[in-house]
């Protein structure tokens, strides 16, 4: 017992960094998928959030990818109600990508989790990455030719869709996870994909594993981490003090950046800011390839016309400078109703307002659109931009076509069928 109630007061040190923004919040979440780490982040946050008077929820997401997932989710559901921890599964439905599924289901997970946290008021969420997580990722990276940004790997605190991402454990190896679970009598599940050969990152694993074997510490490859990840924070300083002063924002939904101030910068800096804008716009939980973003900037120090795209941004070169924006594909369309708040395109808020109980769909305008109202006069009609921007301007429909596009003021002329507008367009840039 001496054993165990040490370990557990180790473990309570973990959440230091992070205790400002639990105590700021009543209620966080633990994403718990079975396996042994996001089965000792869950209780080991339990024991915090009973000491420290939180509420505490675990999420799991069936991805519907084996027949015993279903179950799985249930069991797990069993294992939480033993500790009165309150559990609840998220499914992802629909038809599943036929090529980089490991990749899709990530980032189906994520938006998922994160979804349901801001329906219910949660801006905490705890994932369990550990150590070996952490050194796994830093060598896909490598591989990957990543940059300094890449090369720092998984952040301990990270914001997405205004939602905190907390990760404690990442100087925690699996094998104390393990034995933490052990002691408390603990099972959990083995994910057979963590052995599929299909995957890289399986690969990756068996390296780690026999590089511990050969006697290289994981805390060494981990230190190094962490130096990439100070070189990650003093430019991630420079990057954000560029993105407010030089980075200009229309109302259009889109971004403009001077060819002259940007192609001054070190390149480590530009690569900063074109991931920044990335995973902003892009609503990407991991950042782009690193040889994507060599190829974007090669185009950039050029100073000529291009048209890329970016991890769901698309980047166009004009004469004096690179206009950004987000690919409408990867923009989802969502109904809504007069007095609604929503996030749209991970950046944008946009608020609605007209007459109670009328409802219309937002969506990007599209080319279909852009034509359609490209034959009325009655619209601010942008000079020297790209049509590609105007298809991403966020719009709203109804069964009769374009009800508002507020950037460019049409309004389709009121009538008794729809008069909901569009009342307010803001840029959210963390």
């Amino acid at each position: 017992m001496l054993k165990s109630s040490r370990q557990e007061k180790n473990f309570e040190s973990l959440f230091a960094p992070f205790e400002k923004i639990l105590l700021q919040n009543k209620t966080f979440a633990v994403a718990v998928s079975g396996g042994s780490d996001s089965m000792a982040m869950c209780l080991i946050a339990n024991d915090w959030a009973i000491k420290n008077s939180r509420m505490m929820v675990a999420l799991t997401v069936n991805h519907q990818l084996r027949k015993s997932a279903g179950d799985e989710a249930r069991i797990i559901g069993g294992w939480l109600a033993s500790y009165n921890i309150t559990h609840y599964c998220l499914n992802w439905n629909g038809p599943k990508p036929k090529f980089g599924l490991q990749a899709s289901a990530r980032q189906a997970r994520y938006d998922l989790m994160i979804k349901w946290c801001k329906e219910n008021n949660i801006f905490v969420l705890m994932i369990g990455h550990h150590l070996q997580d952490q050194v796994e990722t830093f060598l896909l990276r490598t591989e990957q030719s990543s940059g300094t940004d890449g090369l720092a790997s998984m952040n301990a605190l990270s914001t997405r869709k205004e939602c905190s991402l907390l990760r404690p454990l990442l100087k925690v190896s699996k094998e104390r996870l393990q034995n933490f679970l052990r002691e408390r009598q603990q099972v959990w599940f083995e994910d057979p994909s963590n052995n599929d050969p299909k995957f890289r990152r399986t690969h990756i694993r068996h390296i780690v594993n026999q590089l511990v074997q050969n006697g290289l510490s994981l805390e060494v490859i981990s230190n190094v981490i962490d130096q990439f990840g100070v070189l990650r924070q003093n430019f991630d300083d420079i990057t954000n003090l560029f993105l407010r002063k030089a980075v200009k924002f229309s109302a259009l939904g889109y971004g403009t950046i001077s060819y002259k101030l940007f192609t001054a910068l070190p390149e480590v800096i530009i690569q900063r800011i074109l991931v920044h804008i990335a995973l902003e716009f892009g609503g990407k939980i991991y950042p782009p390839r690193g040889k994507s973003l060599r190829r974007l900037i090669k185009l950039i120090k050029k100073q000529e016309k291009f048209f890329f795209s970016l991890g769901g941004s698309q980047f166009i070169g004009t004469d004096n400078c690179i206009i950004f924006f987000r690919d409408q594909r990867s923009l989802q369309s969502q109904d809504v109703a007069s007095g609604d708040e929503v996030l749209w395109g991970n950046s944008i808020k946009i608020s609605i307002c007209g007459p109670v109980g009328q409802t219309a769909k937002l969506a990007p305008l599209g080319k279909r659109g852009w034509l359609k109202i490209g034959r009325s006069s009655d619209y601010e009609k942008p000079t020297n931009m790209p049509h590609a921007v105007h298809y991403s301007m966020p719009s709203l429909f109804d069964e009769n076509g374009v009800l508002h596009v507020p950037s460019i003021n049409y309004y389709r002329p009121v009538d008794k069928i729809n008069n909901l507008r569009i009342a307010s367009v803001k840029f959210i840039f963390n």
